[in-house]
């Protein structure tokens, strides 16, 4: 699920760095990124929910928990009248797609997994060649190549890890509870539950 908030005691953009380097984040309060993450995220527990009055509603409810609203705003946010740095983020947030997120994840994972590859593979087995009458030598290409192969993976692997640290805001234990067959609302709702005790 993108941009889940598995802590309670984080806020969004601290469980998402990216989130935090986004203008349409930086003045938002906890309060606010969980409003605008629930309304507008594709994968948010409410997403499903076409009618605006009913996704703020559904919204509003979900947010009871440890993000209450005050009164002013939750009469404010029925009506749909938002600040402009809500509207902002919530156009921002829009724009994330959790299935190309997703994909992107797998790829990066990847490129991990291939890097590391290239990186356990033993010259010894490849220093060596035989020539036409038989003589073993050294192969130069074939040390070069490894060489160049392995300056390659130490350029590549650093940046490789961030993104996989960073996630692409893809949470992988709500991601493993939605293969489950749980919808994004079912993983909140028990998420909640668990957080509350």
């Amino acid at each position: 699920m993108l941009f889940y908030p598995l802590d309670k005691t984080k806020t969004l953009k601290q469980q998402y760095p990216e989130l935090n380097a986004l203008q349409e984040f930086r003045d938002l309060t906890a309060k606010e990124e969980i409003l605008v993450w629930l309304y507008s995220c594709k994968s948010s527990p409410v997403a499903d929910i076409k009618d605006p009055h009913m996704r703020i509603l559904r919204t509003i409810e979900l947010m009871d928990g440890n993000h209450k609203l005050s009164d002013k705003d939750k009469t404010s946010f029925l009506s749909l009248v938002f600040s402009e740095k809500i509207k902002a983020a919530m156009d921002a947030m829009r724009k994330f797609d959790p299935e190309i997120r997703s994909r992107a994840r797998a790829a990066g994972e990847q490129m991990f997994n291939n890097l590391m590859a290239i990186s356990s593979i033993d010259i010894s087995d490849y220093m060596t060649k035989a020539d036409a009458n038989g003589v073993t030598q050294l192969d130069a290409t074939a040390i070069n190549n490894y060489t160049s192969a392995i300056q390659k993976v130490r350029d590549e692997l650093p940046a490789v890890i961030k993104m996989l640290e960073d996630g692409f805001g893809i949470s992988s234990s709500v991601s493993i509870d939605l293969a489950s067959g749980k919808s994004a609302h079912q993983i909140f709702m028990e998420r909640q539950k668990q957080n509350q005790k």
